[in-house]
């Protein structure tokens, strides 16, 4: 996402949020990684294997925690908005699609219309033929 260059323009106002918008998703993408998980068990494991720091390792977590709570709500936010632009992008595929199949319905249903109708013509003739006086004629010629 970050360098995409919008078709709408190039305006100072686009490109400051367009910058915005790549430093939220560095931001939280560099909090969300495996090792940084991994960094902040082990930072929360620091006070047991140093009880002495316990007090500025407390105030290092309280720092941390300030930092990277609006890190993680701008980066659920365009998280939330990417999911927004992509559900409805699926609504209108899947509502093409459903449009599509509709069409291909109302095709097969006149095609079945027309068997249908062929099938009739069909069996009318056929009982026709087999309610039709016997002829005793058969077929010489008489002469």
């Amino acid at each position: 996402m970050c360098g995409d260059v919008d078709d709408e323009g190039t305006a100072a106002r686009e490109l400051h949020v367009q910058d915005q918008r790549c430093l939220g998703h560095a931001h939280h993408h560099a909090g969300g990684l495996d090792l940084g998980v991994y960094a902040f068990v082990i930072f929360g494991l620091t006070p047991i294997l140093w009880p002495e720091y316990e007090t500025q390792i407390l105030y290092w977590s309280n720092f941390l925690q300030l930092i990277f709570l609006p890190v993680i709500t701008v980066g659920t936010a365009i998280l939330n908005r990417d999911s927004e632009k992509r559900a409805m992008e699926d609504h209108t595929t899947i509502r093409r699609e459903f449009d599509l199949l509709k069409e291909v319905n109302g095709s097969h249903r006149a095609a079945l219309a027309g068997i249908a109708e062929g099938i009739r013509e069909l069996v009318d003739r056929s009982r026709a033929v087999t309610n039709a006086p016997a002829s005793t004629d058969d077929g010489a010629l008489k002469g």
